[in-house]
């Protein structure tokens, strides 16, 4: 899935501008996520459905099925498609002081 909207919006002419790390992060991967967390949020509400018995708990069984099925393809998509780098620590901590001290100045 993920490998379709990256060809999807590679080939679109409207994307000729550069795009900035974030608004290509956005439009490839962000919005994948929010999906993979609303579906797993609902699997949670079925989840506790079946343990409560409340409703056709045969139905819940296998919606609940069809939707690990799609959460696994969608994280194996992720994980096979997005490129990344390693960070390294040092790098990774003083960006979280550095926004930190910014969060920080902006409470006064």
């Amino acid at each position: 899935m993920a490998t379709n909207y990256r060809q999807a919006i590679l080939n679109d002419n409207s994307t000729l501008e550069p795009a900035t790390v974030a608004s290509r992060a956005d439009a490839l991967y962000i919005s994948l996520f929010y999906k993979m967390l609303t579906v797993s949020m609902l699997d949670r509400a079925i989840t506790l459905q079946i343990q409560q018995k409340s409703g056709d708990i045969k139905l819940l069984e296998n919606v609940q099925r069809e939707l690990e099925r799609h959460l696994n393809k969608w994280k194996n998509d992720i994980e096979q498609n997005l490129p990344y780098t390693p960070i390294p620590i040092r790098t990774l901590v003083q960006s979280q002081l550095g926004a930190m001290l910014i969060v920080l100045s902006q409470l006064d």
